[in-house]
């Protein structure tokens, strides 16, 4: 009786796991997902450039909003790339010289004359 309506089961496919795409991500997926780091992304969230749901104490993103946030990144330009340095390499040729750790600075204290 099962070879009925064979057709039935061609129509309709049971949907496997690794077909369905996500609606909405929790926060660490959306961080893993976007690559960027836990900070940035609730720094985004607390500016309001990145909109998120709350499902309880749960915190949803929405796959499209990632996706519009993540599109307003500044396009790398072509220097950027083809040097080769990394964005920590940058950083430290960018950042103002530390005086070194160690003994501390001393400090010429210059005495008050008497009056």
């Amino acid at each position: 009786m099962d070879q009925q309506n064979p057709s039935v089961s061609r129509q309709i496919a049971a949907l496997e796991p690794h077909h369905l795409a996500p609606l909405a991500f929790t926060i660490a997926e959306a961080c893993q997902v976007a690559r960027v780091g836990r900070s940035n992304l609730s720094a985004a969230i607390h500016s309001g450039a990145l909109r998120a749901r709350k499902l309880g104490v749960k915190t949803l993103i929405l796959r499209d909003d990632l996706r519009v946030w993540l599109e307003t990144f500044p396009l790398a330009s072509s220097s950027d790339s083809s040097t080769g340095t990394t964005r920590a390499q940058a950083e430290t040729v960018a950042a103002p010289a530390r005086r070194p750790r160690g003994r501390p600075l001393r400090r010429r204290v210059e005495a008050v004359g008497e009056a």
